[in-house]
């Protein structure tokens, strides 16, 4: 203790003179004698030394707060004012309990209403109740006592308007803002009656007003009120006054909800200020005050400056408070989740756990505040990947919670919502389902139909089905939440944007482009009103409008608004931010889709350097990147490369996924899709169905990735020649399309489209033709008239006229699709060296050899000035132009183009890969046009070599090479052996093309004429 003894308005004497302690320094005091608490420190465990400073009796700050606690809880009763204490120490339930005893030993006979405690101790219960969120029994005891006032009361007693205060109260909580309202309008109005215009009892109902109106997003209305209060207060407090600063932080955080970032950290510190004059450098407003302007410049993206305001509060805290003091706790709490937002997840955890330590030392192992940590542990450590640990974070929090409350209580809502969050990112979608149904039951059982809260849970739970690929029950809670929404808030509340967001993600799901991109220009607009052109949130909106324009092959635009949304990030987050990484993937994609490889590669590296740096090595965000990273190599014709960055992705996946989960489903797509290139048909299968399985075991019967994964099968199948096997998993595909689709959907045209090409192998050009245009119907209806895929459909219509020899109609087709690519892509676009090779093979086919040599010419010039200089592209053109060369009569050049071809392709593939077969078959045909026949079937024999291990048996290119091993052995009079391969030409063609087929035909006409020979001989 400290005593000042020139002081000597408080009495007290020393006895150490008498005391029977001679040892020890005995003071007595006198009764209500005061000492302020200087500083608590920890001597041993459970010992702790308090350091005591006498007041003095006319100290100014102790007579201020003296007089306000007095007037605060000055009643009439003492057992009533020592419930109202107990309720301004937050001791609810405690107080409850001292007025329900109060409640039993009083009674309004033969009183006064102004002098009966019964009655505003039932007041007082109902407000316990309130606090204790107890809202339909609190409502029962305001209203009794409503109902007595509005007898006993004059109808502008100041009584009548804390009662409808309390009531407004009740319905503010329960998300009833419009009656909220107008109880607090009817207190308004009693209060004008009887109060002068500048007493704080009004301020206190405008400060009211303005928190309804802030709930419902009418922002304009709550700061119109806020500036009321802010008006009596100016005139009933000195300027230094913490009402004042209260109110001042009151504006700030209005100012900062509605994006006014500069306004709100005006009126922040103001309030720092205040506190700063009137309180003590250590004081704990100071802190919560630090703490304000800490999460205001979080919310700005200024996380330096957020961190420096966050490490005062915590050092004032550390100073005044003892180490294992709750809002320490809290301290630790908000610096974790800064760093957790910074993506510094260790440093996250660290500061978490010393939250966390802290409640486990001062709270029993129950308590519901050890779930709260729990839950953000739960959060750092989902957002490393590790979603087994966040399980078991989130788990030991909903055992508290099931302990701690009943099973309706929200922090069990809560709790199922973020248990659900795991569940979807392991893929587990069934069991995410379960439990957002569970928390929606919750709050269905609490709360009112239009409650606000009930929204979250319908979005939760449409998402939940959209990921399930069950769109029409996904939109329809999409749309319940809107609808909610609606009701409540201002149009252009920032909630509403997020529903538009949402419900333009579901139509981007199910194809529809246009509506998607309606919805997000919705979203966007809201915003654009309300935030600053730099927010944050504003760069969500960005991305969103960008993927609808990249899907709707608008990538230019796509690009510009993704750099958009890049800029604002790069403004407010640091250069290592992982939300930067997310930035430079989605700019990749454009430039990939572009063609601009460079560009692409260059983006997806720096996403991965920033993920290297701040993730763990196996995190699930890595294995984005190298898949994007194995793509781009894959565009560039690099597939060793791109195999190992997609063996990487599946390496991270296999650690830190389930068996079952679907990204393992989309790796081992991937790796199939990859081998299937590379010609290697087998493992590219065994890929493929890895994917299928995984897919059938997690998802319904008619999810549109099995339809996808039925798709790839389908093309190996095609590759091999078993065009049966590939037709039956197309249909397969086709029927989950159209069951779970609209008839519109572009996933129904890439079906349409497949089945067309496989009907054209197999040599029925009309069923070919009518899927084919099927197909075009499907994108001229839903894509704007210049978009990529249309110019893909008239291609390959183009094509198959072509192969029914129709020539006219095949240019007039592949025309269109040159002038959809020539306005849409750049000039050196891979895209438009495709169109100028079909266009010269079917200037070929009309025998225009000088038309189509200067289309193929074009073509090689754009590859070879955008693939390097070993891409299996470019084998393609010179084997095309070697070709042409060949039909012209210059078999020289002919083969000088197959050489080139086949040496690229013998760089890049593997040895027994079909494309090497079809570049030994074209040498072979040129050293036999020019008499060179061995040589010609030593090349055959290559390719015949190849065909037989990479097709099946009947597959129609085994025809083919057969037919010209015939023709060859033929020419060097070795009939016996033609008469063979003549046998099995014409058994391919009869299986794999039909008796009908003019190539069935001209196969046996072939092998009777070899018959007819032999037997002469």
């Amino acid at each position: 203790m400290e005593l000042d003894s020139s002081n000597s308005s408080t009495s007290y004497a020393s006895i150490r003179d008498i005391s029977n302690f001679q040892s020890e320094e005995e003071i007595l005091f006198s009764m209500h004698s005061i000492f302020r608490i200087g500083d608590i420190k920890q001597i041993k465990h459970q010992l702790w030394q308090v350091n005591l400073t006498l007041t003095i009796d006319h100290d100014p700050q102790l007579k201020c707060l003296t007089d306000f606690i007095r007037d605060e809880i000055h009643v009439f009763n003492r057992w009533l004012r020592l419930a109202i204490l107990m309720q301004k120490m937050g001791k609810f339930e405690q107080a409850l309990e001292i007025l329900d005893l109060l409640l039993q030993t009083t009674s309004a006979d033969g009183l006064g209403i102004d002098h009966c405690p019964k009655y505003r101790t039932i007041a007082n219960i109902g407000c316990m109740k309130l606090h204790l969120g107890n809202f339909c029994n609190a409502l029962i005891d305001m209203h009794k006592v409503l109902e007595i006032y509005r007898k006993s009361l004059p109808s502008d007693h100041p009584d009548l308007a804390v009662n409808y205060n309390n009531i407004a109260a009740v319905h503010h909580s329960t998300g009833d803002y419009a009656t909220a309202l107008s109880y607090l309008e009817k207190a308004l109005e009693t209060y004008r009656k009887s109060l002068p215009s500048d007493h704080p009892d009004l301020a206190v109902n405008y400060n009211n007003i303005a928190a309804v109106h802030y709930s419902t997003g009418d922002y304009a209305m709550a700061l119109s009120y806020l500036e009321k209060v802010l008006e009596i207060y100016r005139k009933s407090f000195p300027s230094d006054h913490p009402n004042l600063a209260l109110n001042y932080n009151n504006i700030g955080q209005l100012y900062q909800s509605i994006g006014n970032n500069a306004m709100a950290l005006s009126y922040l510190e103001k309030a720092l200020e205040i506190y700063r004059k009137s309180l003590p450098s250590d004081h704990p407003n100071l802190a919560l005050n630090y703490s304000n302007i800490g999460q205001l410049y979080q919310s700005m993206g200024n996380n330096a400056m957020a961190l420096s305001y966050l490490e005062k509060a915590l050092e004032i805290h550390r100073k005044s408070l003892p180490s294992h003091h709750p809002d320490l706790a809290l301290n630790y709490n908000n610096i974790g989740q800064l760093y957790h937002l910074m993506g510094n997840n260790a440093m996250a955890l660290s500061y978490l756990e010393k939250a966390l330590e802290i409640h486990r030392k001062s709270l029993p192992s129950d308590h519901p505040n050890l779930a709260l940590y729990y839950n953000n542990i739960a959060a750092a450590h989902y957002s490393t990947g590790d979603y087994a640990m966040a399980l078991s974070y989130l788990k030991k929090a909903l055992e508290i919670y099931r302990k701690s409350f009943s099973p309706y209580h929200p922090c069990l809502a809560l709790n199922y919502n973020n248990i659900a969050v795991v569940h979807c990112s392991t893929g587990d979608y069934a069991m995410a389902l379960s439990f957002y149904e569970k928390a929606l039951e919750i709050h269905r059982k609490s709360l009112p139909s239009d409650h606000p809260n009930l929204v979250l849970h319908y979005n939760n739970i449409g998402q939940s089905y959209q990921s399930m690929g069950n769109y029409k029950m996904a939109l329809s809670y999409f749309e319940k939440a809107l609808e909610i929404h609606q009701k409540s808030l201002s149009s252009e509340h920032p909630h509403l944007a997020l529903h538009y967001n949402n419900i333009g993600q579901l139509y981007h799901s199910i194809g529809n482009y246009k509506m998607a991109l309606s919805y997000f220009e919705k979203a966007l607009e809201i915003h654009q009103k309300s935030l600053p052109s730099d927010h944050p949130n504003l760069a969500l909106y960005y991305n969103s409008i960008a993927s609808a324009h990249y899907s709707t092959g608008d990538y230019a635009i796509a690009l510009s608004y993704f750099e958009k949304a890049l800029e604002i990030h790069r403004k407010s987050l640091p250069s290592d931010h992982p939300n930067l990484a997310l930035h430079y993937n989605n700019i990749g994609q454009p430039y990939q889709s572009m063609g601009n490889y460079k560009m692409a590669l260059s983006y997806f590296e720096k996403a991965l350097e920033i993920h290297q740096k701040s993730l763990s090595s196996d995190h699930p965000h890595l294995a984005l990147n190298y898949n994007n990273i194995a793509a781009a190599h894959y565009s560039k014709g690099d597939y060793a490369t791109a195999l190992s960055y997609l063996e990487k992705a599946l390496e991270i996946h296999r650690k830190s996924l389930p068996s079952d989960h679907p990204n393992l489903a989309l790796n081992y797509s991937n790796i199939g899709q990859l081998y299937q290139s590379m010609g290697n048909n087998a493992m590219a299968l065994s890929y493929l169905e890895k994917a299928l399985e995984i897919h059938q075991k997690s998802l319904p019967s008619d999810h549109p990735n099995l339809a996808l994964n039925y798709n790839n099968i389908a093309v190996v199948h095609y590759s091999t020649g078993d065009y049966a096997i590939a037709l039956s998993y197309l249909e397969k595909a086709l029927e989950i399309y159209r069951s779970s689709l609209p008839s519109d959907h572009p996933n129904l045209a890439l079906n349409y489209n497949n089945i067309g090409q496989l009907y054209q192998s197999m040599g029925n050009n009309t069923m070919a033709l009518s899927y084919l245009e099927k197909a075009l119907e499907i994108h001229q209806k839903s894509l704007p008239s210049d978009h990529p895929s249309l110019a893909a459909n008239y291609n390959n219509i183009g094509q198959l006229y072509q192969t029914m020899g129709n020539n006219e109609m095949a240019l007039s087709y592949l025309d269109k699709a040159l002038e959809i690519h020539r306005k849409s892509l750049p000039s050196d676009h891979p895209n438009l060296a495709a169109n100028y090779n079909n266009i010269g093979a079917a200037h070929y086919s009309t025998g225009d050899y000088a038309m189509a040599l200067s289309y193929l010419e074009k073509a090689l010039e754009i590859h070879r000035n955008s693939l390097s200089s070993d891409h299996p592209s470019l084998a393609l053109k010179y084997n095309k132009i070697g070709q042409l060369y060949q039909s012209m009569g210059n078999n020289a050049m002919a083969l000088s183009y197959f050489e080139k071809a086949l040496e690229i392709h013998q760089k890049s593939l593997p040895s027994d890969h079909p494309n090497l077969a079809l570049y030994y078959n074209n040498i072979a045909t040129v050293h036999y046009c020019s008499g060179e026949y061995a040589m010609a079937l030593s090349y055959l024999e290559k390719a015949f070599e190849i065909i037989q291990k990479a097709h099946s048996k009947n597959h129609p290119w085994l025809a083919m090479m057969c037919s010209n091993m015939v023709a060859t052995l033929e020419e060097l009079g070795r009939y016996g052996e033609a008469v063979g391969y003549a046998i099995q030409a014409t058994e391919i063609a009869r299986s794999s093309l039909g008796p009908d087929h003019e190539n069935t035909k001209a196969c046996e006409n072939k092998l009777r004429q070899l018959q007819q020979l032999m037997s002469l001989l």
